[in-house]
């Protein structure tokens, strides 16, 4: 029951800037560090980011054109924040990394080079 309040205190607190439909590496890594409501929150977050990305590649191929990226199976939570956490590492050890890049942007160009079209 503690953890519901604390997850809707979190969605109430910070769903004006999930509105927005992005979150930049800044924010995503901030919110991550801080409690487990609010991880919890940017989690949700790119699992619904992901599945976007999926349903997008279900249009654009009943359209015949190519999709985003190509993988058959779905993308569960756990894989796609997965998936998150290795993009944010591998691109914040760059040089000259920006920190406002947006996640989702990440997030979609990780996927294409794990699952490239041929």
């Amino acid at each position: 029951m503690k953890l519901s309040r604390a997850f809707l205190f979190l969605l109430v607190i910070f769903a004006p800037a999930l509105a927005r439909a992005d979150m930049s590496i800044a924010t995503y890594q901030d919110l991550l560090r801080q409690s487990e409501g609010s991880k919890m929150l940017v989690q949700t977050y790119v699992g619904g980011v992901a599945s976007g990305f999926m349903y997008a590649n279900t249009a654009l191929q009943q359209k015949g054109q190519k999709p985003l990226f190509c993988r058959d199976a779905g993308l569960d939570f756990k894989e796609a924040n997965s998936i998150m956490d290795t993009a944010v590492t591998t691109y914040m050890r760059r040089t000259g990394a920006d920190p406002n890049m947006l996640v989702e942007v990440l997030l979609l160009v990780q996927l294409q080079r794990l699952y490239p079209c041929a």
